[in-house]
């Protein structure tokens, strides 16, 4: 019956975000059962039960249904885990993502960065990243401010008698 069916709902973002990885709980999320990923604009539009997937610019254009991005969609999905007893804890989800160029708070801010591989940081993991980094610095301060053994250049020696 048509009544008790939900209504399909589009969850767009960039190429690479994460849409793909992440449908299974973005459709259980939204009570949805059917996936169908990679929609192009303009292509007809699942009206019942489905989440359509999509890297178009403006699907509001094509569908007047619902409609995430897709950081809305995970947002949602973490807000559904939290009283979930199964889901995982907190400190096994990404506390930020590595990237070539750095780190990067949600994966999101990579792929916006044309990342092309990122890995998941734990907040351990972050951690000790920024503890060796913090060591590092001190260090090299340290080393700055240590008093070198070559002795200063006198002005008679650099020729101004």
């Amino acid at each position: 019956m048509i009544a008790n069916t939900p209504r399909s709902c589009i969850v767009y973002g960039p190429a690479g975000c994460g849409k793909s990885t992440h449908a299974y709980a973005i459709a259980k999320a939204l009570g949805l059962s059917r996936i169908h990923d990679n929609w192009t604009a303009g292509a007809v539009v699942p009206l019942f039960d489905t989440l359509i997937l999509t890297d178009a610019d403006n699907p509001s254009w094509y569908f007047n249904g619902r409609m995430l991005t897709f950081n809305q969609a995970m947002r949602l999905i973490e807000n559904g885990k939290a009283n979930d007893p199964a889901a995982p804890e907190a400190e096994q989800r990404p506390a930020a993502w590595l990237g070539q160029a750095g780190l990067y708070r949600i994966r999101f801010d990579a792929v916006r960065n044309f990342e092309q591989s990122v890995t998941p940081v734990s907040a351990a993991e972050l951690f000790n990243l920024a503890s060796k980094q913090v060591l590092n610095q001190v260090n090299e301060g340290r080393q700055s401010a240590r008093p070198s053994s070559a002795k200063p250049i006198s002005h008679e020696q650099e020729g101004h008698a």
